[in-house]
């Protein structure tokens, strides 16, 4: 395997842990003290809910055929960056409105950097099952990274422990946004997917 492979095999992996994983799955663990803080009825979250997963697949139709016209790497990033200040505003805002955009965007943060990946990924690789189990390896790795840490984030505090939460996800992606910005080769940056039209 040569660098450049290595190091698209490392960022997909990286991407799984942080943006799908905290797009899709982390907020199960953050909605009930967020619901009682807020005084958020059952209904206000189912619907905060959806909007994660109307989110993630709506970006999933969009996002291959953005990454045709302005390239896979590019739609990821912006996917990642998405995925990030949407994770900041849900540690900030109280608003509804604000909450239900903001948890729409950490679903289209999720799907717009996974799906590009994958057709990268396809392209790159001819052992394509090993390398999409490495790959998928790192939404494991994320649930249980959540699993341990944000009960210990939300205990710091019982008025401000979701926010926190929220906001350490947050950075994490973005660090995992400039991490992507940095290292990855410059044909991954401009590779374009194949145009569905």
């Amino acid at each position: 395997m040569n660098r450049k492979r290595a190091a698209l095999l490392i960022i997909s992996f990286i991407i799984n842990l942080t943006t799908m994983t905290f797009g899709r799955f982390s907020y199960t663990l953050i909605f009930s003290d967020m619901m009682r803080v807020l005084g958020e009825s059952n209904t206000q979250m189912g619907i905060f809910g959806a909007a994660i997963v109307f989110g993630y697949l709506t970006n999933s139709i969009l996002s291959g055929r953005l990454a045709s016209r302005i390239g896979s790497g590019l739609t990821i990033q912006s996917s990642v960056l998405l995925g990030s200040i949407s994770l900041f505003c849900l540690g900030i805002f109280k608003n509804n409105l604000l909450l239900l955009i903001s948890f729409f965007g950490i679903g289209a943060g999720a799907s717009g950097s996974y799906i590009p990946m994958i057709g990268i990924l396809n392209s790159e690789f001819r052992e394509r099952g090993k390398v999409f189990g490495i790959s998928m390896g790192g939404a494991g790795l994320g649930t249980m990274f959540c699993g341990y840490f944000i009960p210990l984030i939300l205990n710091l505090s019982l008025e401000r422990g979701y926010s926190y939460a929220w906001l350490t996800l947050g950075g994490i992606n973005l660090i995992t946004c400039l991490l992507y910005t940095s290292p990855s080769p410059r044909d991954l940056s401009t590779s374009r997917m194949p145009s569905s039209a």
